[in-house]
């Protein structure tokens, strides 16, 4: 009786846990029977949701529902299934991502993003600690492989990085695009040569690195790449503008000589040495010992008040041109006016701000007019650098009244809230 009595509490007992877990349950039966009923679009709508609220695997669980709901192209399988690996990488959740990345390239093994699932697989690998098969994925896939700049495969192989050589025309190439004094000391110098080689081959190294870790996508990167490629397009821009309006006439070249011939005149120019003294008399008396066979610098030495010179001899360093700043001296007018009336080697007591100079003309060269013929060359280039900047800028102020351009000029300069360049096309 006991025993029947305990079995019926029992019974009792675990009716009402069925029933109580079967109303803690119901709403998520509910949830999932009315997600049964949703159409293939619905339930799109609702990963895309999930999706958007950064709710990553809720989102891709919705994604296989939604798949296994439509009948979509592979195409959009594929893509799908990127999407959803892209979300992982986000999360930094490499392996899911890598299974996604999986599915993408087997819904569709001739998709248009095969190359960036390429890269992204790399990435995962990498970043799971699976460097061996990251190398492996990164030299296998031609997805990646599209990325390598073309190299010059000329010449012998002075290095090998796996499975890549590197050909003595690709170092060479490279060696070209660097300035003139660069080039040189690597092209000059064996041992500097391969100190270059060295530093290329960890460059490519740490680049593979770079795009393994997934790098290449850094958003910082992408917009200095994006600031590059804009600067080369504005400059070949501007070079075929240029080419296509600037005269290269040998007439227009002489004619911009001729109207510039002050540019290559070499002016009057000097060398000299100097004692400076305070009175003319000892100046003069300094002079008649020079003109008797003293010796020029030992006197500089011992009398001139110059210290800039007086160690040296008394000579000015460099050469002094016709209306410049005499060194020691400074503008004085009168001083150079009589400093380049005389004739090389000639002496003279001339007086200036500072005192009075026993000076000898050292070296002198007179005005001269280059020839056009002499420096041809020169003219041609000053000719064309003139040109372009004339023609860019014309260039530049077309294209700002041509376009419907507003220059708010009162913000930097004047009282001006605005001014508009031209509003019309």
């Amino acid at each position: 009786m006991k025993n029947k009595l305990l079995y019926s509490v029992i019974i009792c007992l675990l009716v009402v846990i069925v029933l109580l877990l079967g109303k803690a349950f119901c709403p998520v039966a509910k949830s999932k029977n009315a997600k049964r009923s949703w159409s293939s679009e619905q339930m799109r709508e609702y990963a895309n949701k999930l999706k958007s609220d950064g709710l990553t695997y809720q989102a891709a669980e919705a994604f296989e529902e939604y798949l296994g709901k439509s009948n979509e192209t592979k195409q959009t399988r594929s893509n799908i299934y990127y999407s959803i690996g892209e979300m992982f990488i986000k999360a930094k959740q490499h392996e899911d991502a890598l299974g996604y990345f999986y599915k993408a390239e087997i819904a569709n093994s001739e998709t248009e993003l095969k190359k960036e699932i390429g890269t992204y697989i790399v990435e995962c690998l990498e970043n799971m600690g699976k460097s061996l098969d990251a190398e492996y994925q990164l030299e296998s896939r031609a997805a990646l492989q599209g990325e390598e700049k073309e190299k010059k495969a000329s010449g012998e192989v002075v290095a090998q990085v796996g499975s890549r050589e590197i050909y003595m025309g690709e170092i060479n190439a490279e060696i070209e695009r660097l300035p003139d004094w660069l080039k040189k000391k690597y092209t000059e110098n064996e041992a500097e040569k391969l100190t270059f080689v060295e530093q290329y081959v960890a460059r490519e190294l740490l680049y593979d690195k770079g795009k393994k870790l997934g790098f290449t996508r850094d958003e910082a990167i992408r917009k200095q790449l994006d600031e590059v490629a804009k600067e080369l397009v504005v400059q070949k821009v501007l070079k075929k503008h240029i080419r296509d309006n600037i005269s290269k006439d040998p007439k227009d070249i002489e004619n911009y000589y001729t109207a510039n011939k002050e540019r290559y005149a070499e002016k009057a120019k000097v060398q000299f040495k100097h004692i400076l003294v305070e009175k003319e008399e000892e100046a003069k008396k300094i002079l008649e010992e020079i003109e008797a066979g003293a010796d020029f610098a030992k006197l500089a030495k011992e009398k001139s008040l110059d210290k800039a010179t007086k160690e040296s001899g008394g000579a000015v360093s460099g050469w002094i041109n016709k209306d410049g700043s005499v060194p020691g001296v400074g503008d004085d007018p009168d001083f150079q006016k009589a400093l380049f009336a005389l004739a090389k080697n000639a002496k003279q007591v001339i007086k200036s701000t500072q005192g009075f100079h026993v000076v000898q003309i050292t070296e002198k060269q007179e005005y001269r007019l280059k020839p056009y013929k002499e420096i041809e060359k020169q003219v041609g280039t000053d000719y064309l650098i003139e040109k372009e900047q004339y023609i860019t800028q014309a260039l530049l102020n077309d294209i700002l009244q041509k376009k419907n351009v507003v220059i708010y000029r009162g913000k930097f300069v004047g009282k001006e809230k605005k001014q508009k360049v031209k509003t019309e096309e």
